[in-house]
């Protein structure tokens, strides 16, 4: 696995880790670096354009949105905020 960066977009939040992972499959194939995430609230996040700097990130999550599949509401996780197991 690899290492954990600071920033990365939420492409998707699942209560069903079946579909957490669905999704993540989808995405590795269209070439994205994912990462997935168990959150403290029982949700399993999709993170995808892992960085250290918010700017990328910001960027990453605009080009997202102009993708066909982008959910309508991607944000950015700082993982200093430690919502995740």
């Amino acid at each position: 696995e690899s290492a954990l960066h600071r920033y990365y977009v939420i492409a998707g939040s699942f209560l069903l880790p079946d579909n957490a992972d669905k999704f993540s499959e989808k995405l590795r194939k269209m070439g994205y670096d994912v990462k997935t995430f168990n959150f403290k609230n029982g949700f399993k996040v999709v993170g995808i354009c892992g960085t250290e700097d918010i700017r990328t990130a910001s960027r990453e999550m605009e080009n997202m949105m102009e993708l066909p599949f982008s959910p309508y509401d991607p944000w950015i996780y700082d993982t200093t905020a430690q919502l995740h197991e």
